[in-house]
C-alpha cells in the first residue's frame, strides 16, 4: 500500500541529513490549540444522550446540523485536501529551483539517490514551510470528532432506528467509524498523492510558474473526478441499484458509504501506483518504494 507507506515515510522525517537541514533551515515547530478531551467527552455524551431520547428530528438538533456541515466541510477540504496541494507545490517548486541552481544533478550523485534527494527535499519543504497538523492527531481529531458527530446522530435518526437503543447503538457507532475512515483516507492519500506530485512534477520543467500550474492541473485531476464519482454513486448509482434489488433498511444506508469507501480507496491507490511507477521511470531507478526515514515526529 503506497499510501501508507508514504504516509508512515511523512512521520519520520530524515532530520539528520545535511539537505534536510539545507531546505529546512531556521526551522520553526509548527504550533495549535487542541481541544480538552473532557470537553469533547461531555459534548458526545449530551449529543448521544439527544439522539437515545429523541424519536424525531427536533429543530434544535436540526440548526447544529446545518451549523456544522460547512464546518466539517471546510475542515475535510482545508486538511488533507489543501495540505495535499499546498506540499506538492511548494515541494515542486524547491525540487525546480535546486534544479535550476545546477546542484540537484549533483545530489543525484550522492549515495540517497536521485528518489531520496527529491524525498529529502519535499519533506523538508513539509516540516519547515507547511507545518505538520495532520501528525498532530491530538489537536485534529478532537475538533474533527465535536463536527462529526451531530452528522452521525442525524444519520442514525434517519434510519429509524432510535426506538431501539441497542441497534441505534450499532448504527451510531458504524456511521462514526465510516467518518473516522474517511478522514484518514483523505489525509494519508491526499498527502501521499502531493508527495509524489512535488518529486514528479519537477522533472519535465525547472521553470517554477510551469510547477505550480501542472502540479494544480494534475492534482484537481486527479482528485476532483473521484470526489464526483463519490457523490454520484451516494446519491444516484447505488440507490438506483438497490431500489432495483429491493435492498433497504439501516443495512442499506450503512452498507452504501461502505462501498463507496472502498472504491474510494481502492481508485485513488491505484492511481498512486501508476504515479509511482512514472516517478520510477523519469528518475531511472527500481520500481521498489524505498525512502530514506528518521526519527518518528
Amino acid at each position: 500500500m503506497i499510501s501508507r507507506r508514504i504516509w508512515n515515510a511523512i512521520k519520520r522525517p530524515p532530520r539528520v541529513h545535511p539537505l534536510f537541514r539545507y531546505v529546512a533551515a531556521d526551522s520553526v515547530p509548527s504550533s495549535g490549540r487542541s481541544i480538552s478531551s473532557t470537553a469533547v467527552f461531555f459534548i458526545v455524551l449530551l449529543l448521544t444522550v439527544a439522539a437515545l431520547i429523541s424519536r424525531e428530528f427536533s429543530s434544535a438538533l436540526s440548526l447544529i446540523i446545518f451549523l456544522t456541515i460547512p464546518l466539517l466541510v471546510a475542515n475535510f477540504v482545508f486538511t488533507g485536501p489543501i495540505y495535499g496541494l499546498r506540499w506538492a507545490m511548494r515541494s515542486g517548486q524547491a525540487v525546480a529551483t535546486l534544479r535550476r541552481l545546477g546542484s540537484y544533478d549533483l545530489l543525484c550523485l550522492t549515495p540517497p539517490g536521485a528518489l531520496n534527494i527529491n524525498w529529502l527535499t519535499c519533506t523538508a519543504v513539509l516540516h519547515r514551510h507547511i507545518g505538520t497538523p495532520l501528525l498532530q492527531s491530538q489537536s485534529l481529531w478532537p475538533g474533527r470528532m465535536f463536527l462529526v458527530l451531530p452528522l452521525v446522530i442525524f444519520l442514525s435518526i434517519q434510519a429509524n432506528v432510535v426506538g431501539q437503543p441497542g441497534l441505534n447503538t450499532l448504527v451510531m457507532s458504524l456511521y462514526l467509524l465510516l467518518t473516522v475512515v474517511w478522514f484518514y483516507l483523505e489525509d494519508i492519500q491526499s498527502m501521499a498523492l502531493g508527495g509524489l506530485l512535488g518529486m514528479l512534477i519537477p522533472t519535465y520543467t525547472s521553470i517554477v510558474l510551469e510547477v505550480n500550474l501542472l502540479t494544480i492541473m494534475v492534482y484537481l485531476l486527479v482528485q476532483l473526478p473521484i470526489y464526483l464519482l463519490v457523490v454520484l454513486l451516494l446519491h444516484t448509482i447505488l440507490p438506483a441499484i438497490y431500489t432495483v434489488a429491493g435492498f433497504e433498511g439501516w443495512l442499506a444506508d450503512i452498507s452504501r458509504p461502505a462501498l463507496v469507501l472502498t472504491m474510494l480507496f481502492g481508485l485513488r491507490e491505484g492511481i498512486l501506483w501508476l504515479l509511482w511507477h512514472h516517478l520510477a521511470q523519469r528518475l531511472h531507478i527500481e520500481r521498489k518504494l524505498s525512502l530514506i526515514t528518521g526519527w518518528r515526529v
